[in-house]
C-alpha cells in the first residue's frame, strides 16, 4: 500500500476493526484471505451476490498482496473504501436526476438500504449537522 494514499482510520474504528480482523482470521496467519473477508462481510449482512459481490472482489484485489492476503492495515483501507463505495452506489440509485443531492426521505432510504440502525430523528440530525 502506498502510504500517501492511505485513509486515516480513527482509533475507535481501528479498535473495532482489529476485533473483527481477529475473529475472522481463522487460520491465525495475521492476514485475511478472500474467503475470510467474504465470511466477515457476510456476517455483517453484506450480500454475496450482485453489485456488493463485484465491489468486494474489486476492492479485495486492490488492497491485497500477491498471495491474495490482506494485512490489518490493508483490511482497514479495504473496509473504509467498501463503505464509501456502498454509500455512493446507494446515493446514485436515489439521485435519479443526477442533481448531486437527495432529499430527506431519499437520504433516510439510503440509511435503511445500507442497514444502519438509524431512526428518522437520527437522519434529520445528520442532515441538520451537515446541511
Amino acid at each position: 500500500l502506498d502510504a500517501a494514499s492511505l485513509i486515516k482510520v480513527p482509533d475507535d474504528e481501528r479498535s473495532a476493526l482489529r476485533f473483527l480482523f481477529g475473529l475472522f482470521d481463522v487460520d491465525c496467519s495475521g492476514d485475511l484471505d478472500r474467503w475470510e473477508v467474504m465470511t466477515l462481510l457476510s456476517s455483517l449482512g453484506v450480500k454475496q451476490s450482485g453489485s456488493d459481490q463485484a465491489m468486494v472482489n474489486t476492492l479485495f484485489d486492490r488492497f491485497s498482496d500477491a498471495e491474495e492476503q490482506q494485512s490489518f492495515e490493508a483490511f482497514c483501507q479495504f473496509f473504509r473504501e467498501f463503505h464509501v463505495e456502498r454509500y455512493l452506489h446507494c446515493f446514485r440509485c436515489y439521485d435519479m436526476e443526477e442533481r448531486g443531492f437527495v432529499n430527506l426521505q431519499e437520504f433516510g432510504q439510503i440509511f435503511l438500504e445500507m442497514e444502519y440502525a438509524a431512526t428518522w430523528t437520527d437522519v434529520e440530525a445528520i442532515v441538520v449537522e451537515f446541511d
